[in-house]
């Protein structure tokens, strides 16, 4: 579940860019080396952590289980035996030479080593357009099954989107699949789609830098675009993000782009300068177009807003399938546009909801406004004064109930009544005084709200 637009118009997540030696450095200072150094390595810990997402580039394997030892012996010291021993497999995997230096700096760590055989299982998931992304110092798109990672988003500019230690039951962090993007114009389809046209040309003249430009501008404007996406525009960048995904050597995600554009345009027929025929890519164009449509998942959309995916207006999205998102208001102008990984969940829509309502009303007439402000005053109004009433009612209630509690209470007492009446006034004094109460309780309780009503 991967990773997304990314582009030099990306910030980085912190205010400056930390060289990788300098890094590098703190890594091989970090004090742990004995039991003394528990507390000075659990205060250091965390800021070399939340730095992994300031660094200038990748780090290499051999720094990514630097930093998987650091959590395994901070877990050790804490007495989380899950964590440490899950940080230590990853520093076998990672650098099985640094797992041996961290045992003898640290002994406690040697009872935490798989002694057996290691079978590890990776767990794919898709990047898409100008993202590059790093899992433990390697440019890959599979992360450990049942293993930490050492996770890091560069942009195709090489400027750093993220970086975290994440542990191996912890889901991907949102920055991964939908950075943030700070648009400041619109951007129109036509723009996208002349971009993607001059990434394929560029392909099929072999002009990689070009090539990456031309992604690089579709990246940036994506997320920018004012307008509808149509199905066939859909696809074309589809099969732009194929091309990338092949040229990468990701066939697997490439599959599922191809998948998705040829469902969406099913009578494209790509170039044969682009797609040459009798050659691996063509072999994964052919294998797209033969492939069984995906599972869905439903999307609750909050009221007000309209969903479209690739182009069509639903409810549903596909589940393992790349998908371009928008969301609408109801007047039709776009909110938020989004690639959508394979398997990504879609961030919250509810602030989308929250913008379309306020732009509903800016757009009503003033008379229509000022009429539906007189409607609801006068709502309020008539409210108030059913309030104000029924308190009234309450509290007169109250004083003829605690008029009646004040006679039985002096018939009771008087000396002339008889025995065979005390049973009955006493009864009619405390129904009395515990309706006259209630009744007072109730008569502030809707005064108050009659005050408060507008």
């Amino acid at each position: 579940m991967f990773a997304l637009l990314a582009s030099s118009s990306f910030a980085a997540p912190c205010a400056a860019v930390e060289p990788i030696a300098s890094y590098r450095a703190r890594l091989g200072s970090a004090a742990w080396g004995s039991d003394s150094a528990e507390t000075a390595l659990h205060e250091q810990l965390p800021q070399l952590l939340l730095d992994l997402g300031c660094l200038s580039e990748p780090l290499t394997p051999t720094d990514a289980a630097s930093v998987h030892a650091l959590v395994a012996a901070d877990a050790s010291f804490s007495g989380d035996a899950r964590k440490a021993r899950g940080a230590m497999a990853a520093v076998q995997r990672t650098d099985a030479r640094r797992a041996a230096d961290a045992v003898a700096e640290l002994p406690a760590l040697e009872a935490l080593l798989d002694r057996q055989p290691m079978f590890v299982m990776g767990e794919g998931f898709g990047t898409s357009l100008a993202a590059r992304v790093f899992v433990d110092g390697v440019e890959t798109n599979t992360r450990t099954v049942g293993q930490p990672s050492v996770v890091q988003v560069f942009d195709a500019a090489a400027n750093p989107i993220g970086g975290a230690w994440v542990d191996a039951s912890a889901p991907l962090p949102p920055w991964v699949a939908f950075p943030e993007v700070a648009c400041t114009e619109d951007v129109s389809v036509e723009d996208i789609l002349r971009l993607a046209s001059v990434a394929e040309a560029s392909y099929t003249a072999l002009d990689v830098p070009g090539f990456e430009s031309a992604l690089r501008g579709v990246a940036v404007r994506l997320p920018c675009v004012s307008g509808r996406i149509g199905t066939a525009q859909a696809s074309a960048i589809h099969r732009l993000e194929g091309l990338r995904q092949f040229a990468h050597g990701s066939d697997e995600n490439a599959l599922r782009s191809f998948q998705e554009a040829r469902g969406l345009d099913p009578l494209f027929r790509p170039d044969p300068s682009v797609v040459r025929p009798e050659t691996a890519l063509a072999a994964l164009w052919e294998q797209a177009g033969r492939a069984p449509a995906g599972p869905w998942v439903f999307q609750d959309v909050p009221a007000g807003l309209t969903l479209a995916v690739d182009g069509v207006s639903t409810s549903v999205r596909p589940a393992m399938l790349p998908a371009i998102v928008q969301v609408s208001d109801r007047a039709g102008s776009v909110l938020l546009t989004l690639y959508t990984p394979p398997g990504a969940e879609l961030p919250d829509l509810s602030p989308y909801a929250v913008v379309a309502a306020r732009a509903l009303a800016e757009a009503e007439p003033p008379a229509r406004r000022l009429y539906a402000e007189l409607a609801l005053r006068r709502k309020a109004d008539t409210r108030q004064t059913a309030l104000l009433v029924g308190s009234g009612a309450a509290f007169t209630a109250s004083g003829v109930l605690f008029l009646v509690n004040a006679d039985a209470v002096q018939e009771w007492s008087a000396p002339q009544t008889p025995a065979s009446r005390l049973d009955s006034l006493s009864a009619t004094s405390n129904a009395a005084a515990t309706g006259a109460t209630t009744s007072v309780l109730v008569g502030m309780g809707l005064l108050a709200g009659a005050l408060l009503t507008r």
